[in-house]
């Protein structure tokens, strides 16, 4: 019962809740740094890869109507990577700074 015990422990709360605090935080930090265009974007992009509704509907147009699709994920991507990089060179993490001498 102790090593049952130990073990849920150690995966949930050193492993899962570790990795939901860092992600949530990371969340967080990229909302609060987000200029208003970027929210824009990270709202509607997931919005628009879930509505039924498409610019250019694949049943008409076939493998050319994932296009518009293609491109929201890439908005997507590319506006956290801009925040993140944005967001970075702000507040550069302290692993990355050098080392200071005794």
């Amino acid at each position: 019962m102790r090593r049952l015990r130990l073990f849920l422990q150690t995966v949930f709360y050193n492993g899962f809740l570790n990795k939901l605090s860092k992600t949530m935080k990371f969340l967080r930090d990229l909302w609060n740094n987000a200029t208003l265009l970027d929210k824009f974007i990270l709202v509607l992009a997931p919005l628009y890869l879930f509505s039924p509704v498409d610019f250019l509907p694949e049943v008409l147009l076939g493998p050319l109507g994932l296009t518009d699709d293609a491109a929201a994920v890439i908005a997507f991507i590319t506006t956290i990577a801009r925040i993140r990089n944005r967001f970075t060179t702000t507040y550069p993490s302290t692993e990355t700074l050098p080392k200071q001498r005794d």
